[in-house]
């Protein structure tokens, strides 16, 4: 298990690191963790690896096997609460959707990731989010709305505190310059770089970060009427052989940049050379790379008057144009169709969810450990107050320790394996004074009546030594290497002083005693 875990979080940091960046190991790395999850049927590895194939497969521009990967990937982050997977997911789908012109799923998808990266007080993936909204007006050449949100992403960049800057940092920081000079705000974009300038010129991560920082200096160079140094960042880019590289969305959109810059300065030989650069690099099915292809020939054909050039570029943009819109239809019908089947898919599930929540209801027993479940038990209480037989009642309150690190650690079906395992212990060490229950999560409850202090501390033990005994693998457990659990209880005469809810709140105070006192333990209140 040690030596699975260790392979598994190597290829998973190694994915990390490659991605976006040396796509051939990125797809490599993906590949063989999902073999691996596959052998081991660990669904978060096979959630991991289907979620950075969906990235790969997003970035050299092949959007079926994205989608393919990426619907896998979603699936089982939602199953399962894989949030960390799920924020990649969905900025991932926003990006998608946004490529396939459609705006309204592409925003919504992102907002959910953004809503998740809040919830999580995760402040990278907010920042990534946040970037990616500002890239997406920035496509729409709004500039203004650009610069909101991409001024927001830099504010939680500062939040953030980093002392490693990664490639999502550098982007955030050269994108805020790029705007800043977009919205007439040069000064402010100088003093920025210059800010940042030591850092920059040292950030080695990748040669795409090399190329992004280039980039923006070529932005900088054009902004300040440096004609000469434009054209030597232009000719660094022509010599790097970007457009044979994997990762067309990115040097795609880079080799757009210096064509539009080669244009304001009418160097006609540069500018051709990349629009063949960009032919080169669009494949044929690609229609959003290929209308922004035709869209430069035509500009390109403007500006130096070669009106030959230019009737032909009207022809093909005016041809992807209609593809363009005969694909958008497309894309928003299916997208309706979805959103109905996937309404009437989670209507069904509540139905079958309510359903199955009346029947355990009736039949007083939860699915899982076959424990009495919260509602009955709660009405046991009611009914053993009211009993004139019944002089002393006493709640005993306990969860596992550890329980969420287990459930990360060893996987879903054995957390459900663990959480049965306490339920018998707690079921067969008491005798008929003893009701035991399972109270929701890795949270058991137990009411005890006629008894005394001694007869709960001796059900304890017996409980404790038992799960020692099966000696259940918890290697994230802090307070031993197997599982355990803390346990809080209180004892109260059976009068009409008694209330269920003082019970449960004392019984909490005692486990969380326990728990503070370094857990595996019990205490009374």
């Amino acid at each position: 298990m040690d030596e699975y875990k260790h392979i598994k979080e190597e290829l998973m940091n190694l994915l990390v690191q490659h991605s976006n960046a040396d796509m051939d190991d990125e797809f490599q790395l993906a590949n063989e963790l999902l073999t691996l999850g596959e052998a081991h049927k660990d669904t978060h590895a096979i959630a991991f690896a289907h979620t950075f194939l969906a990235d790969y497969h997003l970035m050299i521009r092949e959007h079926e096997a994205c989608l393919k990967h990426l619907h896998i990937a979603l699936n089982l982050g939602e199953e399962y609460h894989y949030t960390d997977l799920l924020l990649r997911n969905y900025t991932i789908a926003g990006l998608y959707y946004n490529s396939h012109f459609d705006e309204v799923n592409a925003i919504q998808n992102l907002l959910n990731a953004y809503n998740l990266a809040e919830n999580e007080k995760d402040l990278h993936q907010k920042m990534v989010v946040l970037n990616n909204i500002a890239t997406m007006f920035f496509q729409k050449e709004d500039y203004q709305e650009a610069l909101y949100y991409i001024k927001m992403a830099y504010q939680t960049f500062l939040d953030k505190k980093a002392t490693i800057m990664t490639h999502a940092d550098l982007l955030v920081i050269l994108n805020l310059i790029q705007l800043e000079i977009f919205n007439e705000h040069l000064d402010k974009a100088i003093k920025r770089y210059q800010e940042y300038a030591a850092k920059l010129v040292s950030f080695k991560a990748s040669p795409l970060s090399t190329h992004v920082i280039r980039l923006c200096e070529l932005y900088l160079a054009n902004a300040s009427k440096r004609v000469d140094s434009v054209k030597r960042i232009a000719d660094y880019f022509s010599e790097s052989n970007l457009h044979k590289h994997k990762n067309r969305t990115y040097y795609f959109t880079f080799y757009c940049d210096i064509f539009a810059i080669l244009l304001q300065i009418k160097d006609q030989e540069r500018a051709e050379k990349y629009l063949q650069y960009m032919g080169e690099m669009c494949l044929e099915d690609d229609v959003e790379q290929q209308l922004q292809l035709h869209r430069n020939w035509i500009r390109y054909a403007e500006c130096f008057h070669l009106e030959n050039v230019l009737i032909n570029s009207y022809k093909q943009y005016y041809m992807l144009q209609k593809l363009v819109e005969d694909m958008t239809n497309k894309t928003k019908s299916e997208s309706m169709k979805e959103k109905i089947k996937m309404n009437q898919i989670m209507k069904e599930r509540d139905r079958f969810r309510n359903e199955k929540n009346q029947l355990e209801a009736q039949i007083k027993i939860d699915g899982l450990t076959r424990l009495f479940n919260r509602s009955y038990f709660n009405s046991l209480v009611c009914a053993m107050h009211k009993n004139p037989h019944v002089s002393t009642i006493g709640i005993v309150v306990a969860d596992v320790d550890y329980f969420k690190e287990f459930n990360d650690y060893y996987g879903h079906h054995m957390g459900d394996k663990l959480l049965q395992n306490v339920a018998r212990c707690m079921d067969e060490n008491g005798d008929s004074r003893f009701f035991a229950a399972r109270f929701g999560g890795d949270e058991f409850i137990t009411l005890c009546v006629n008894i005394t202090k001694e007869d709960i501390c001796e059900y304890l033990d017996h409980i404790y030594a038992e799960l020692d005994q099966i000696g259940m693998e918890h290697k994230m457990n802090k307070a031993a290497e197997k599982a355990t659990i803390s346990c809080g209880f209180t004892i109260f005469q059976n009068d009409d002083l008694f209330r269920y809810e003082d019970a449960l709140t004392m019984a909490d105070a005692a486990l969380y005693k326990a728990k503070a006192a370094g857990k595996n333990q019990y205490k009374q209140y």
